[in-house]
């Protein structure tokens, strides 16, 4: 219980230090920024790999896989490959049908705007995504071990009201602080307002 708080505690660290990139990256020359960059998430993904190996270690190392493709565990999780698969693809699907929209609009560069509020999008969807499903997925997991249906239905319902009061505030202030968010993340170097 509780082992997942510091996993994701080093993400949301490599996150804001991705942000500090984007705020401040102006100041270095390309190439150090990138180096940057790269080290922030070589760094982030190096701590949140070891947050999770060493509890591993201390606790006996990782359990012992015996497969058995014939019992329902197994047929459940291949019968849930195809939603999964499908689910993973909407994203990249729809980034592809927005880039083909823009590349017809009259907007000059609207393959560019396109891409540069999506990169916002991600940015703030990313943050609400992983810093809700961080939080609730261990509880409902566990609950969902100890086969209590009534604790995960109360759970979820919890997790997706807080969802709603996390998600609609936030949505409505980046909808009004959406020109001020523009210029603190891309008027730099040689963007101003009027590219």
């Amino acid at each position: 219980r509780g082992s997942f708080i510091l996993p994701a505690l080093v993400s949301s660290g490599s996150n804001l230090l991705a942000a500090a990139y984007l705020i401040f990256s102006g100041r270095f020359s390309k190439r150090t920024a990138i180096v940057y960059l790269a080290a922030v998430y070589t760094l982030s993904w190096a701590a949140q790999f070891l947050t999770l190996l060493i509890p591993l270690v201390f606790r006996g190392g990782f359990p012992r896989s015996q497969p058995s493709f014939k019992t329902k565990d197994f047929r459940d999780a291949v019968a849930g490959i195809p939603p999964a698969a499908l689910g993973a693809w909407l994203g990249p699907a729809a980034l592809l049908i927005g880039t083909f929209f823009a590349s017809t609009s009259s907007t000059h560069g609207g393959v560019s705007v396109f891409d540069y509020s999506y990169n916002i999008y991600i940015i703030a969807a990313g943050v609400l995504t992983h810093g809700i499903s961080g939080y609730i997925f261990p509880s409902i997991s566990r609950l969902a071990g100890l086969s209590d249906p009534d604790g995960f239905s109360q759970t979820v319902k919890k997790a997706l009201l807080s969802s709603l009061f996390l998600t609609l505030p936030f949505s409505a202030l980046l909808f009004i602080l959406s020109g001020e968010a523009v210029s603190v993340l891309y008027l730099r170097d040689s963007f101003t307002a009027a590219d």
